[in-house]
């Protein structure tokens, strides 16, 4: 790991201060991951701790799949004891994953790679079909709950089942193969058509990175 000490300015700052970063060793393929500390109530401010790896060791984290959503107005969290902004997005997606009881790692770029140094970007960037594949689990943020948004997924998890077992209503196949036909006409199920073409419609599925990861 190199002792140098990169400045990065603008976003990921405390908003006065630039955030210290601990220059990678790219010739090593050293990544940073960042672990979110536990809190016991969601109003605790965020804290998360940064350490350093090497992509080909047996790391344990897990990464995030997200969209970084608008650079207005973003939220202060504690990394390494210094305020350190990030968008709102993110931040909601490390209130939503920050457990009640134990650390948890991850890998986040936003957070792991210093942003304002466009060498580091670039290098970090040719490692991240490595990062992703050899993460324990991809985390993904589509965003915060909506209207109906429960009644949704409620939907697709008994979907998942009827994928495994389509008789699993009752019906034979032919029965079951017409369902959607008869699902797309039930009116009680209009808030679930709607509620899936909205989450279809997030910032999520327009980011260039979304095959890759």
């Amino acid at each position: 790991m190199s002792g140098k000490v990169r400045v990065a300015h603008g976003l990921g700052t405390s908003g006065t201060e630039p955030f210290p970063y601990v220059d990678l060793d790219s010739s090593k393929k050293e990544i940073r991951l960042v672990t979110i500390l536990p809190a016991k109530s969601p109003t605790i401010q965020v804290a998360c701790e940064l350490s350093h790896g090497f992509s080909g060791d047996p790391l344990k984290y897990e990464a995030l799949s997200y969209c970084w959503g608008s650079i207005h107005n973003p939220i202060a969290i504690l990394l390494d004891n210094r305020e350190f902004y990030v968008t709102r997005n993110l931040h909601e997606a490390l209130c939503q994953f920050r457990l009640q009881d134990k650390p948890r790692t991850l890998w986040i770029d936003a957070i792991c790679i210093n942003q304002q140094s466009i060498p580091e970007r670039n290098s970090q960037v040719l490692l991240m079909r490595t990062i992703y594949i050899r993460s324990s689990t991809t985390l993904i943020w589509i965003g915060p709950a909506f209207k109906d948004s429960d009644k949704m997924m409620d939907f697709i998890s008994l979907e998942d089942k009827r994928l495994l077992d389509p008789t699993i209503d009752g019906g034979d196949e032919a029965w079951a193969a017409a369902r959607y036909a008869r699902a797309m006409e039930d009116p009680l199920l209009k808030p679930v058509w709607v509620a899936l073409l909205k989450l279809c419609q997030q910032p999520y599925w327009f980011r260039m990175w979304i095959v890759q990861e």
